[in-house]
This record gives C-alpha cells, sequence and structure tokens, in this order.
C-alpha cells in the first residue's frame, strides 16, 4: 500500500506543471453529499496560496467505509458516482475536477484525506 501512495504523489507532480506552488491538507467527514471545502477551493489573503487556484488533488486512501464520487458538481448518491473502496485514492490532475468534486457515503460515514495542490491562476 505504501508503494501505491508513493507512486500516486510522484505521478501528481509529474503531471502539474512545475510552477505549481503550495499544498492544503484536511480530512473530509464523507455523510451527505459533500465538497471539498471552500477554503482549499478559493484561499483568502494572507494564505501562501492566496493568488493560485488548484491544479490537482490526491482523494484517499479511503478510511473506515467506501464512499461514491462524482467531479462533474452533481451530488452523488449512495448508488450513483464512481465506487471508491477503502484503502483506494483517486487522483484528479485539473482545476477543474477539484472544484466540482462531491463525494458521499455508501453506508456509513468515511473519513477521507484530501491533499490539494496549487498552480498560477490562468
Amino acid at each position: 500500500m505504501k508503494k501505491i501512495f508513493f507512486w500516486t504523489i510522484l505521478v501528481i507532480l509529474w503531471l502539474c506543471p512545475a510552477s505549481w506552488a503550495g499544498v492544503k491538507f484536511e480530512t473530509l467527514s464523507v455523510n451527505t453529499a459533500i465538497g471539498i471545502s471552500s477554503t482549499l477551493i478559493t484561499p483568502t489573503a494572507g494564505d501562501a496560496e492566496y493568488k493560485r487556484e488548484p491544479v490537482a488533488a490526491l482523494i484517499g486512501p479511503v478510511e473506515t467505509d467506501q464512499i461514491r464520487f462524482r467531479t462533474d458538481g452533481t451530488d452523488p448518491t449512495s448508488s450513483v458516482g464512481h465506487l471508491l473502496q477503502v484503502g483506494q485514492t483517486y487522483v484528479m490532475t485539473n482545476g477543474w475536477q477539484v472544484r466540482n468534486f462531491k463525494a458521499i457515503k455508501v453506508t456509513n460515514t468515511a473519513s477521507v484525506p484530501v491533499t490539494v495542490l496549487y498552480g498560477p491562476k490562468q
């Protein structure tokens, strides 16, 4: 599992532009449909990521229970959306996916770590 996590991070860094600057982290408690916190999507003045925008994100590895997610801005349901099992990760490689990510639990509340990388605003 550690090898998969290492290679996932390596792929994120390789796919992101060399000018990425800034990383933020949060843990989502996934119960009802939820997205990445607005403070991670739109950093505020004073944050190192201010005047930057999300360019990639690592979701997971999922902890405690399965989740379903969508990256089109529509709320997933417990039966509709991409399924992530406990221990799996998902890499988003563009800001549009990061801004529109939403997840929901399948049966029980799940804990999901999220790491967002930032780059220059286009």
